[in-house]
């Protein structure tokens, strides 16, 4: 069951840097002309997507490891515990008869975390968490969710 309005307070954040911000949406198209009116370097290459949010998208080379390294900060209760759970999303794609197909998420893709429960003592405390993949030649969306 979901609850709507927890969803308001969740009770943990992750915090970015103006820096990986700016990083966030370099990487994004429709934002490119408006940096460019702020002065930024629109031209940086090899922009790296791993911002400090819950969502991980990437492309993995041949025989390849990605690490996305996050840190959570407890702005809930003082005492508390999160579990990190990994949602796979397949691909959906419309047929030439114009039907929905699901496509199941591949199953030789290897995705595992370090610490998936964080246990919270004080209000405002860190953890950090690693969310490894590995893997051939796939395009991945993945979103995590941490349930209290």
């Amino acid at each position: 069951m979901y609850y709507p309005l927890k969803a308001m307070n969740t009770g943990s954040v992750y915090d970015i840097s103006p820096e990986e911000y700016r990083r966030y949406l370099l990487s994004r198209e429709g934002e490119l002309e408006y940096l460019a009116l702020m002065e930024e370097n629109i031209e940086e290459k090899n922009l790296r997507m791993d911002v400090n949010l819950p969502n991980f998208n990437l492309v993995l080379d041949k025989a390849s490891e990605y690490i996305f390294n996050r840190t959570l900060t407890n702005v809930g209760c003082p005492k508390c515990t999160y579990k990190v759970e990994i949602w796979l999303h397949g691909k959906t794609y419309t047929s030439r008869l114009g039907e929905e197909v699901d496509e199941a998420f591949p199953k030789y893709i290897n995705i595992s975390v370090e610490q998936n429960v964080l246990n919270f003592c004080n209000f405002e405390e860190r953890k950090y968490f690693k969310v490894i993949v590995r893997d051939q030649l796939v395009l991945a969306h993945v979103t995590l969710i941490c349930r209290e």
